[in-house]
């Protein structure tokens, strides 16, 4: 018995524990040489220089798309607060949704027409204004909540002529079907306290540099769209179940009662 033991214990150590000692040892060897490999490390340094030249060019490009008069349009019909006449009217220019691959690169050429038009039906059901069809004379910020299975919500904060105010609204369907009809339309001033906490929250997340299109998403959970616009620049992103805090912030300012289990 002792020694068919002696003999399984040898087994296990020559099957199991010797190939892996040698595989680690073949890859530190081979660490190594890397690591003191001239060629190795160029194409390191190469790598390094890609990069940025990539990440410059993400940032030139994000920079230009801010540029609010590109996508000024005076044959849009509004109303007197520049909500759309018309049900079919995208609230977003659709070249800020552009299609993403599974490798998170923007397919040329390929509009998410989709959820643009999803996201415009939701806030036109939430009576919201558009934000890039014209010159605005005063700063604002959007957060567009939509869940699958909870009611939709637009949150907008404003500053213009030193008054600083925040509107909230809610549509009594879902983010994920029918908006329903709107059953909350509240707005208040706020302190100058409030509207610097969420613009520190705002640059912390570098919002006019985020990457444009929405990536990959599930089937049940949550959009979280973001909109900027100033007299000069306008921006939109879109994350799914992004839990973007300065968004966070503005649902707080608010009085509705969201459960725990519901913010997602």
């Amino acid at each position: 018995m002792k020694k068919n033991n002696i003999h399984f214990k040898i087994s296990i150590i020559w099957k199991y524990i010797i190939p892996i000692l040698l595989f680690l040892f073949l890859l530190m060897n081979r660490y190594h040489k890397n690591i003191n490999n001239p060629i190795a490390e160029k194409k390191i340094s190469n790598l390094k220089k890609d990069s940025v030249k990539n990440e410059n060019i993400t940032n030139e490009k994000v920079s230009k798309e801010c540029n609010a008069s590109l996508y000024y349009n005076n044959k849009i019909k509004v109303d007197s607060n520049n909500i759309p006449l018309k049900k079919s009217q995208y609230y977003f220019p659709l070249k800020l949704f552009p299609i993403i691959d599974l490798y998170g690169k923007i397919v040329p050429n390929n509009l998410d027409t989709f959820l643009v038009n999803w996201y415009s039906e939701q806030l036109f059901a939430l009576k919201e204004p558009l934000l890039f069809n014209k010159k605005m004379n005063k700063e604002v910020y959007r957060f567009t909540w939509l869940r699958t299975f909870h009611h939709p919500i637009a949150i907008r904060i404003e500053k213009e002529n030193g008054v600083n105010k925040l509107y909230w609204k809610e549509c009594d369907g879902a983010g994920g079907y029918e908006p329903g009809n709107l059953i909350t339309d509240k707005s208040k001033v706020i302190s100058k306290l409030d509207w610097d906490v969420f613009h520190n929250k705002l640059s912390r997340l570098d919002f006019w540099n985020c990457g444009i299109g929405t990536g990959l998403v599930g089937t049940d959970g949550s959009f979280w769209i973001l909109e900027g616009a100033t007299p000069d620049r306008y921006y939109v992103i879109s994350e799914w179940e992004g839990k973007m805090d300065c968004c966070l912030y503005l649902l707080k300012l608010t009085d509705l009662k969201i459960p725990d289990k519901e913010i997602y």
